[in-house]
């Protein structure tokens, strides 16, 4: 059976999180609403400071990940930064697992593992203004170990409700971008080993133009996924196509929400 769950967070780490849950059949009303001011999670300060220094020490990389001559660069130094940045994204992890074993947060689970059985096609929409709580590692929740059909996905506060429309094979959109030190057939590898029964279309090293026809495809897609070099700047994603091409988030918007109307409506 095909659900729809919607968690809705208002708040702040650092102020604590108003919580409230919907549960459902996917295009209907929601049989199961939870809304009430005792269910929230707590304030958990440390956590953006956590994800900073996690931020600043994966971007310290940045200068290693496309191997330089060997007289160039410290395998110690590259260690020592790599170990750095492996347990930040530990602590991360298990700061946010301890988050969500909170009390006055057991019902949200409680009520999923209720009202949902492990067989069926779970999405899980994240409904949050709130850009730290976005960047989270929800997938690690460990709710989500008894739903192997489930997707999460993210979502503004005022969003519309839509019907999803149901195709009977997924289609993804592969692109191997810039891949300078880097192994990127391990993804294509892997994708092809776990999407069998999807459609899969595989663009390596693509020109902006060639990515730009793919991407308003007639026939729509259903995931784009994106292995190669990327960066942050400021605030922006910035994906590396090739050795000279390069496009933003906002470059690809018009062609995403193009395609987002072909699979609701």
């Amino acid at each position: 059976m095909k659900k729809l769950v919607v968690l809705k967070l208002d708040g702040q780490l650092g102020e604590g999180v108003r919580v409230s849950l919907e549960i459902g059949e996917d295009g209907l009303r929601p049989s199961v609403e939870l809304s009430d001011n005792q269910l929230r999670l707590p304030p958990i300060p440390t956590l953006p400071e956590i994800y900073q220094r996690w931020c600043r020490s994966y971007r310290s990389l940045d200068g290693h990940r496309i191997k330089p001559k060997k007289e160039q660069i410290s395998n110690v130094r590259f260690k020592s930064l790599k170990d750095e940045c492996e347990q930040l994204a530990d602590t991360i992890k298990q700061n946010f697992l301890n988050w969500l074993q909170a009390d006055s947060f057991r019902l949200i689970k409680e009520q999923c593992l209720i009202h949902l059985s492990p067989n069926d096609e779970v999405r899980f929409i994240i409904r949050t203004t709130d850009n730290q709580l976005r960047k989270l590692p929800w997938h690690l929740w460990d709710l989500f170990e008894y739903y192997p059909h489930a997707e999460i996905g993210f979502s503004c506060n005022t969003a519309q409700r839509f019907t999803r429309k149901y195709r009977p094979h997924v289609r993804i959109l592969i692109i191997l971008g810039n891949s300078d030190g880097i192994n990127v057939a391990d993804d294509e590898k892997l994708l092809k080993q776990y999407c069998k029964n999807a459609e899969l279309v595989v663009l390596v090293e693509p020109s902006p133009s060639e990515l730009n026809e793919y991407l308003w495809d007639e026939k729509g897609w259903d995931i784009l996924f994106f292995s190669g070099h990327s960066q942050t700047e400021e605030t922006k994603g910035r994906i590396f196509l090739n050795r000279n091409d390069s496009l933003t988030m906002e470059d690809l918007r018009e062609g995403l929400k193009r395609q987002l109307g072909r699979v609701y409506s």
